[in-house]
Protein backbone atom coordinates (compact mmCIF):
# COMPACT_ATOMS: atom_id res chain seq x y z
CA UNK A 1 0.00 0.00 0.00
CA UNK A 2 3.02 2.63 0.92
CA UNK A 3 4.74 1.72 -2.60
CA UNK A 4 1.70 2.79 -4.62
CA UNK A 5 0.91 5.65 -2.10
CA UNK A 6 4.52 6.99 -3.55
CA UNK A 7 4.20 6.17 -6.95
CA UNK A 8 0.75 8.26 -7.19
CA UNK A 9 2.35 11.11 -4.94
CA UNK A 10 5.38 10.75 -7.28
CA UNK A 11 3.26 10.50 -10.89
CA UNK A 12 1.15 13.78 -9.34
CA UNK A 13 4.26 16.09 -9.24
CA UNK A 14 5.89 14.64 -12.42
CA UNK A 15 2.42 16.17 -13.84
CA UNK A 16 1.89 18.97 -11.87
CA UNK A 17 5.74 20.14 -12.84
CA UNK A 18 4.83 19.71 -16.68
CA UNK A 19 1.63 22.00 -16.18
CA UNK A 20 3.90 24.17 -14.82
CA UNK A 21 6.55 24.49 -17.51
CA UNK A 22 3.82 24.17 -20.49
CA UNK A 23 1.93 26.85 -18.67
CA UNK A 24 4.98 29.13 -18.02
CA UNK A 25 6.47 28.80 -21.95
CA UNK A 26 2.57 29.76 -23.21
CA UNK A 27 2.70 32.78 -21.13
CA UNK A 28 6.33 33.70 -22.03
CA UNK A 29 5.65 33.25 -25.63
CA UNK A 30 2.70 35.92 -25.23
CA UNK A 31 4.80 38.02 -23.36
CA UNK A 32 7.47 38.01 -26.80
CA UNK A 33 4.53 37.94 -29.11
CA UNK A 34 2.82 41.05 -27.48
CA UNK A 35 6.78 42.81 -27.28
CA UNK A 36 7.42 42.15 -30.99
CA UNK A 37 3.62 43.23 -32.20
CA UNK A 38 4.32 46.92 -30.24
CA UNK A 39 7.76 47.11 -32.28
CA UNK A 40 6.13 49.42 -35.27
CA UNK A 41 9.19 49.28 -37.73
CA UNK A 42 10.45 45.44 -36.94
CA UNK A 43 10.13 43.46 -40.24
CA UNK A 44 10.33 40.04 -39.44
CA UNK A 45 10.94 38.71 -42.80
CA UNK A 46 14.03 40.92 -43.43
CA UNK A 47 16.30 37.50 -43.42
CA UNK A 48 13.53 35.58 -45.27
CA UNK A 49 11.95 33.84 -42.86
CA UNK A 50 10.21 35.31 -39.53
CA UNK A 51 12.64 36.26 -36.65
CA UNK A 52 13.41 33.53 -34.15
CA UNK A 53 11.64 34.54 -30.81
CA UNK A 54 14.25 33.18 -28.60
CA UNK A 55 16.40 35.70 -30.41
CA UNK A 56 14.25 38.64 -29.91
CA UNK A 57 15.24 40.46 -26.32
CA UNK A 58 13.60 43.86 -26.60
CA UNK A 59 12.52 46.77 -28.58
CA UNK A 60 12.11 50.85 -27.75
CA UNK A 61 10.54 53.40 -29.92
CA UNK A 62 12.18 52.76 -33.52
CA UNK A 63 15.19 50.35 -31.95
CA UNK A 64 15.48 46.84 -31.51
CA UNK A 65 17.84 44.28 -30.19
CA UNK A 66 18.63 40.97 -31.20
CA UNK A 67 20.88 38.00 -30.01
CA UNK A 68 22.79 35.92 -32.14
CA UNK A 69 24.85 32.97 -30.26
CA UNK A 70 27.03 31.88 -32.30
CA UNK A 71 30.25 29.30 -32.01
CA UNK A 72 33.41 31.18 -32.52
CA UNK A 73 37.08 29.31 -31.78
CA UNK A 74 35.73 26.99 -30.12
CA UNK A 75 33.70 28.66 -27.48
CA UNK A 76 30.29 29.74 -27.39
CA UNK A 77 29.31 33.67 -27.84
CA UNK A 78 26.61 35.53 -27.80
CA UNK A 79 26.54 38.83 -29.66
CA UNK A 80 23.92 41.43 -29.08
CA UNK A 81 22.78 43.88 -32.40
CA UNK A 82 20.57 47.20 -31.36
CA UNK A 83 19.46 48.13 -34.33
CA UNK A 84 17.58 50.92 -36.12
CA UNK A 85 14.80 49.47 -37.63
CA UNK A 86 13.01 52.56 -38.99
CA UNK A 87 16.64 53.01 -41.36
CA UNK A 88 17.01 49.55 -41.57
CA UNK A 89 20.75 48.47 -40.15
CA UNK A 90 22.61 47.73 -36.79
CA UNK A 91 23.60 50.00 -35.56
CA UNK A 92 25.96 48.74 -32.64
CA UNK A 93 27.11 44.98 -32.05
CA UNK A 94 28.14 43.96 -28.47
CA UNK A 95 28.98 40.72 -26.41
CA UNK A 96 27.35 42.24 -23.39
CA UNK A 97 24.20 43.93 -22.63
CA UNK A 98 25.92 46.19 -19.81
CA UNK A 99 27.53 47.99 -22.94
CA UNK A 100 23.95 49.95 -23.22
CA UNK A 101 22.11 52.28 -21.24
CA UNK A 102 18.88 54.10 -22.29
CA UNK A 103 19.01 57.62 -20.59
CA UNK A 104 17.08 61.08 -21.02
CA UNK A 105 15.77 60.28 -24.74
CA UNK A 106 19.10 58.66 -25.66
CA UNK A 107 20.70 55.22 -25.73
CA UNK A 108 24.10 55.23 -25.17
CA UNK A 109 26.49 52.64 -26.35
CA UNK A 110 30.11 51.86 -25.47
CA UNK A 111 31.53 49.22 -28.27
CA UNK A 112 34.32 48.20 -27.86
CA UNK A 113 36.14 45.09 -30.97
CA UNK A 114 34.88 41.96 -30.08
CA UNK A 115 36.69 40.09 -32.90
CA UNK A 116 40.28 40.07 -34.23
CA UNK A 117 40.65 42.53 -37.45
CA UNK A 118 39.99 39.62 -39.83
CA UNK A 119 36.58 38.40 -38.68
CA UNK A 120 35.66 42.48 -39.68
CA UNK A 121 33.87 42.34 -42.88
CA UNK A 122 35.84 44.67 -45.17
CA UNK A 123 36.04 45.68 -48.64
CA UNK A 124 38.44 47.03 -51.37
CA UNK A 125 37.83 49.75 -54.09
CA UNK A 126 39.92 48.95 -57.13
CA UNK A 127 43.48 49.24 -55.77
CA UNK A 128 42.72 51.39 -52.69
CA UNK A 129 43.63 49.24 -49.45
CA UNK A 130 40.75 47.27 -47.65
CA UNK A 131 38.05 49.56 -46.10
CA UNK A 132 35.65 48.31 -43.03
CA UNK A 133 32.37 49.83 -43.50
CA UNK A 134 30.29 51.01 -40.87
CA UNK A 135 26.70 52.54 -41.08
CA UNK A 136 25.49 55.31 -39.29
CA UNK A 137 21.87 57.39 -39.63
CA UNK A 138 23.79 60.68 -39.93
CA UNK A 139 22.03 64.85 -40.34
CA UNK A 140 19.04 62.77 -41.91
CA UNK A 141 20.22 60.14 -43.64
CA UNK A 142 21.48 56.62 -43.40
CA UNK A 143 25.90 57.20 -43.98
CA UNK A 144 28.15 54.84 -44.74
CA UNK A 145 31.66 55.28 -43.26
CA UNK A 146 34.85 53.38 -44.73
CA UNK A 147 37.63 53.12 -41.80
CA UNK A 148 41.07 51.72 -41.99
CA UNK A 149 41.09 49.38 -39.90
CA UNK A 150 38.20 48.00 -36.82
CA UNK A 151 40.56 49.82 -34.44
CA UNK A 152 39.45 53.52 -35.69
CA UNK A 153 35.98 52.51 -35.63
CA UNK A 154 34.01 54.85 -33.11
CA UNK A 155 33.82 53.12 -29.44
CA UNK A 156 31.35 55.27 -28.31
CA UNK A 157 27.54 56.05 -29.83
CA UNK A 158 24.95 58.52 -28.74
CA UNK A 159 21.53 57.88 -30.21
CA UNK A 160 18.71 59.93 -30.35
CA UNK A 161 15.77 57.46 -29.57
CA UNK A 162 12.94 59.35 -31.55
CA UNK A 163 15.08 60.02 -34.34
CA UNK A 164 17.69 57.56 -34.73
CA UNK A 165 20.19 60.14 -35.18
CA UNK A 166 23.40 59.55 -34.53
CA UNK A 167 26.70 61.04 -33.13
CA UNK A 168 30.19 59.26 -32.91
CA UNK A 169 33.17 59.79 -30.07
CA UNK A 170 36.36 58.14 -30.31
CA UNK A 171 37.94 59.60 -27.53
CA UNK A 172 36.84 60.88 -24.34
CA UNK A 173 37.69 64.36 -25.50
CA UNK A 174 35.02 64.58 -27.94
CA UNK A 175 32.20 63.43 -25.45
CA UNK A 176 30.38 65.94 -23.54
CA UNK A 177 31.14 66.81 -20.29
CA UNK A 178 27.15 65.96 -18.91
CA UNK A 179 27.81 62.43 -20.52
CA UNK A 180 30.97 61.06 -19.97
CA UNK A 181 29.93 59.51 -16.14
CA UNK A 182 27.47 57.38 -18.21
CA UNK A 183 29.75 56.43 -20.98
CA UNK A 184 32.11 55.42 -18.01
CA UNK A 185 29.57 53.78 -16.54
CA UNK A 186 29.23 51.45 -19.35
CA UNK A 187 33.11 50.35 -19.78
CA UNK A 188 33.01 48.81 -16.72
Amino acid sequence: MKFKYKITIIILLIIVALAYLIFGFINWQKRQDAKMASCEYLDENRYGVSIDPINFIDCFDIFSIEQESLLYQNNRMNLYYIRDDKHDYNISMLNTLKNYKIDNGFIYIYEPLIFPESEYARIQFGDKPWQFPQKFFINGEVKEINYKSPQEFPNYIQVEMTTGEVTLYNTYDQIPDEVKNIFKSLEQ
